[in-house]
């Protein structure tokens, strides 16, 4: 059994505070500005040379990039855990099963689609997290642009769906 701390989804003044103290403190250990996709690429090329050197070409201690990735996979299952939404699926929901349908159809999408995050948050420079919490705090011109384009179409993307679901 377990404590059940919010019911649903964290409030988001809630989740505001930890992403900026956890981005403070990734910044304080490391020296350097918060990112997942330079978390993510950057442990599997030290893994390859891990007898070669404890620090990656960035010069942030692989340690610290260890704890991160998985404080991130850690993190998100005890918030899931404790609001009794811990439960491992196959599929997207409904929503995604009318829009994708199920089996390889929607496999196929969710690899697609992967791929095409990826391929942005290299050409980019970063992911949407890197750019909407460090850049923009440091005011970073290519950040605010890249962070409003996000937004921007998530917005359209949300209003497409819906009007196709609903049509």
């Amino acid at each position: 059994m377990t404590m059940v701390v919010f019911d649903g989804y964290w409030p988001w003044w809630l989740g505001a505070l930890a992403l900026a103290t956890m981005g403070l403190l990734y910044y304080v250990a490391t020296g350097k500005a918060f990112g997942v996709s330079s978390t993510f690429e950057l442990l599997p090329d030290w893994l390859r040379r891990r007898d070669q050197e404890d620090r990656d070409p960035t010069g942030i201690p692989v340690g610290a990039q260890l704890v991160f990735f998985l404080g991130v996979v850690l993190g998100g299952s005890l918030a899931a855990w404790g609001s009794e939404t811990l439960a491992p699926r196959l599929d997207l929901g409904d929503l995604s099963v009318g829009f994708l349908g199920d089996g390889a159809g929607m496999w196929m999408a969710l690899l697609g689609g992967g791929a095409l995050v990826g391929f942005g948050a290299r050409m980019m420079g970063g992911c949407t997290s890197g750019h909407g919490l460090s850049g923009c705090s440091r005011l970073e011109p290519g950040s605010l642009l890249g962070t409003v384009t996000f937004c921007a179409a998530a917005v359209a993307t949300a209003f497409a769906m819906q009007t196709l679901w609903a049509g």
